[in-house]
């Protein structure tokens, strides 16, 4: 079922297939139709639309001045949101959900990076932000479909495990 998967966790494999072999290993019809969700980008681009996709996205990633507007987006959310936030919990005797705070660091910081807007997810009320969820939440439904898709067809109406009659 899953021939065409070959996962590697080892760096160097990762380095040699991304960067030295990419022509090699091509994600094929079959990942696209998995990874659908993520359309078109540099997720799901083989050969030359890859590594286009590639270059243009390093050239930003690897820019001084992204890194020092990153570096400095990230410190402020750190210095003006989480630790306000944990402080605050502390003060309070509150349990706190780290991930869920990490989640709204990370978009809080990614949304004004692109979009040079400051959402405030990461703030002590912990405000309800629809679009924080639209974004970081898709984890698990994507997950789930993707190998229920996979490997049962689809989970439209759910999948009911039963136990057999003997």
């Amino acid at each position: 079922m899953w021939r065409w998967l070959s996962p590697t966790g080892d760096p160097a494999n990762v380095h040699y297939i991304l960067s030295k072999n990419f022509s090699n290993y091509p994600k094929g019809p079959e990942f696209n139709k998995i990874f659908d969700i993520l359309g078109d980008g540099i997720f799901n681009a083989d050969k030359t639309l890859w590594e286009t996709q590639r270059k243009t996205t390093m050239s930003l990633l690897n820019h001084s001045k992204f890194q020092k507007s990153s570096e400095r987006t990230s410190w402020n959310k750190v210095k003006k949101g989480l630790i306000p936030i944990l402080q605050h919990a502390t003060e309070k005797r509150l349990e706190v959900d780290l991930q869920g705070l990490f989640e709204r660091l990370n978009y809080d910081s990614v949304c004004i990076l692109v979009l040079g807007h400051d959402p405030a997810s990461l703030s002590i009320d912990l405000p309800h932000i629809p679009s924080e969820k639209r974004l970081v939440k898709p984890r698990k439904p994507f997950y789930t479909g993707m190998f229920c898709r996979k490997a049962f067809g689809s989970c439209k109406n759910g999948l009911i495990l039963a136990k057999r009659k003997s």
